[in-house]
């Protein structure tokens, strides 16, 4: 019988020895670990890489003066295997999108983040809105967002807050003219500010003012004089924007009497009304005054030497006044 030969197996080398003093480098630290427990230190040192890259990502994309160039950057770095985006990359490649009017591109961003592309910041998701809000046809979307925001845990930290109803209650009451076609946008002001109370946003001064001229628009007083009143339990002070609102509206709706005590009491804390509070003001005495009332040829000397330097409020009150007074004497 032949007898088979064996081969020697030279033996392993043991590993170098470290001398007293010496730190241990990572890679010999690395290669003594086992197969599996190598593999998630390097996951583990890619992902490192990949956080600070995105946010070098983000810096490089703020830094480029050409809005294509920052575009093309930030698509060649989806390109790179492992990389992860983060919100501020999303966050600086928009407003180079937007701010660059390409509208295209920011779209395609804004639909990307709402498919959850990166983790969920609020920063990006006001952003986001604030884009959607801009341009009509992407209202749906805007609303869609702001569920999902609703949705999300209270961890994340992505609730609504005063920044994003301000964006969304801007761009309804934008579209808010006059009854009865603005009442479906009436709703939705309706619904943002019960949204709002029972989230537990605060508002601001701001806020409520958009709530009131929403109302004041559609000659819905009752319900602008209520917001008015709540004004100083959220610890906020109207200022002339919300008086004009209300006086706008009581002259609207002929409640001359209340609409000259709310714009008395205007003066009274040294706000400085509009051209149009003073015009619908005029325009309401100067009806009043048809009826032959004595209180609307008051109100209109007080209109028209109240403000003595105001010199184009002086002339149209005297153009107003004129027209009323031929047309009385050619019914007489």
């Amino acid at each position: 019988m032949k007898k088979k030969k064996v081969e020697a197996v030279a033996p392993s080398s043991p590993p170098p020895r470290r001398r007293e003093g010496e730190e241990a480098s990572p890679r010999r630290l690395t290669s003594s670990l086992p197969r599996h427990l190598r593999r998630t230190s390097s996951s583990r040192r890619g992902s490192r890489a990949s956080a600070r890259a995105s946010s070098d990502l983000a810096s490089s994309i703020s830094a480029k003066p050409d809005p294509d160039l920052a575009l093309a950057l930030f698509g060649w770095a989806a390109l790179r295997p492992g990389f992860h985006y983060v919100p501020e990359s999303y966050l600086a490649a928009l407003r180079a999108a937007s701010c660059s009017r390409r509208p295209a591109a920011a779209e395609a961003l804004v639909h990307d983040v709402f498919a959850g592309a990166c983790a969920p910041d609020l920063r990006l998701f006001n952003a986001c809105l604030r884009f959607c809000c801009d341009r009509y046809s992407l209202f749906p979307l805007a609303f869609d967002m702001l569920n999902k925001m609703h949705a999300m845990p209270a961890v994340a930290g992505c609730r609504p807050d005063v920044e994003t109803y301000r964006l969304l209650l801007c761009a309804v009451v934008r579209y808010v003219r006059r009854p009865p076609a603005s009442m479906v946008y009436l709703h939705a002001v309706r619904s943002l500010s019960r949204q709002m109370k029972a989230s537990g946003v605060v508002p601001d001064t701001f806020l409520l003012n958009l709530i009131i001229k929403a109302y004041a628009r559609c000659v819905e007083v009752d319900n602008a004089l209520k917001v008015f009143r709540e004004i100083p339990l959220y610890g906020c002070e109207p200022n002339e924007f919300t008086y004009g609102y209300i006086v706008k509206a009581m002259f609207h709706k002929g409640w001359t009497d209340k609409g000259m005590v709310h714009f008395a009491e205007t003066r009274e804390k040294r706000f400085v009304p509009s051209g149009g509070v003073y015009m619908i003001a005029v325009s309401a005495l100067a009806l009043e005054w048809s009826s032959r009332n004595r209180n609307g040829c008051v109100g209109l000397r007080q209109l028209a030497f109240g403000q003595r330097q105001d010199v184009k409020l002086l002339l149209v009150t005297t153009h107003t006044s004129m027209r009323t007074w031929i047309s009385r004497n050619s019914v007489g």
